[in-house]
């Protein structure tokens, strides 16, 4: 299978790379980070600034699935990422007919008193759901861990 890795040189990003290519699937790498993947098939872009649908078409043209694993943090642009970039991702999956989408969220982000990343990433979320996709969202807690 070939899979579309949003995130994919960050560390969550990173371990399921690892995870999936020793299962023999083909992974495409998106990050902003021209340096993090010289030996990968790596696509560098800045979600943040990619929010028109049109520039993602030739980027999942040819996949069978996406995993969004990108995130951004306090003084990063979290809107841009998390949604405004995110959602131009999602129509273009929708429109080049790429079915399948795992997002990576985060835990707590349906409370009272939102922060501001769990609100973007509420947002992101909604953007995803309102696809005609086959979508999971994935909320883990806080994730620990050494770069792969």
């Amino acid at each position: 299978m070939r899979i579309l890795l949003v995130g994919g040189t960050g560390l969550v990003g990173s371990a399921i790379d690892a995870r999936l290519s020793t299962e023999g699937h083909e992974c495409v790498l998106v990050s902003r980070h021209p340096d993090a993947a010289p030996d990968t098939q790596h696509v560098i872009l800045d979600v943040a600034r990619t929010t028109d649908a049109a520039k993602w078409k030739g980027i999942v043209a040819g996949v069978d699935a996406v995993i969004n694993a990108a995130g951004a943090l306090q003084g990063q642009n979290m809107q841009g990422v998390h949604v405004a970039g995110s959602a131009a991702l999602y129509t273009a999956c929708e429109s080049a007919g790429v079915r399948r989408v795992i997002l990576f969220s985060a835990i707590g982000i349906d409370r009272d008193a939102p922060t501001d990343f769990s609100r973007s990433k509420r947002d992101g979320e909604a953007a995803l759901m309102a696809r005609d996709l086959d979508w999971v969202v994935l909320r883990p807690s806080v994730v620990v861990g050494r770069p792969v």
